[in-house]
């Protein structure tokens, strides 16, 4: 898993890499329902190595974009933003909004019919393959475009 003949595999492009972080992000946020966590980016680099990647290019600063993301699209509410210490950022008291459970838990069309919070949760922390993970940051990241489509 994670690794072809000629070795480990590589992200073909930023938004590959960012639809599977945001992915383990929201699927680690789910878990907890409305119970707040804090989230820094050091939870999230086994998943990427389960998947067989490498750790993209500035991991610590995707990390941060993808967290604002979710947060400007209303699907994820962040307390507070500080250093981690290490160059990083620590996000505290992070939950899935109202608004971000809704759009989770509606049927697509794109998705068989099931919600993108069943396909989350339909894989365990840390144990997702490459493809899982990739798959499930693209279609999040089409429900999640496709609402915010639709709201505007």
């Amino acid at each position: 898993m994670g690794q072809s003949e000629d070795g480990p595999r590589s992200w073909p492009d930023n938004l590959e890499a960012q639809s599977a972080i945001a992915a383990a992000i929201l699927r680690h946020l789910l878990k907890g329902g409305i119970t707040r966590s804090d989230l820094s980016v050091d939870q999230f680099r086994s998943d990427i190595s389960a998947a067989g990647y490498p750790e993209p290019a500035d991991f610590d600063g995707m990390f941060s974009d993808i967290m604002a993301w979710l947060r400007d699209e209303g699907i994820i509410r962040i307390g507070q933003i500080a250093g981690d210490g290490g160059g990083g950022s620590f996000f505290t008291d992070c939950v899935i909004t109202g608004r971000g459970m809704d759009r989770l838990r509606q049927k697509s069309d794109v998705l068989g019919g099931a919600t993108a919070a069943d396909l989350i949760m339909s894989t365990k922390e840390h144990d997702a393959s490459a493809s899982q993970l990739v798959r499930l940051g693209g279609l999040i990241g089409g429900v999640i475009g496709g609402f915010t489509k639709s709201a505007s």
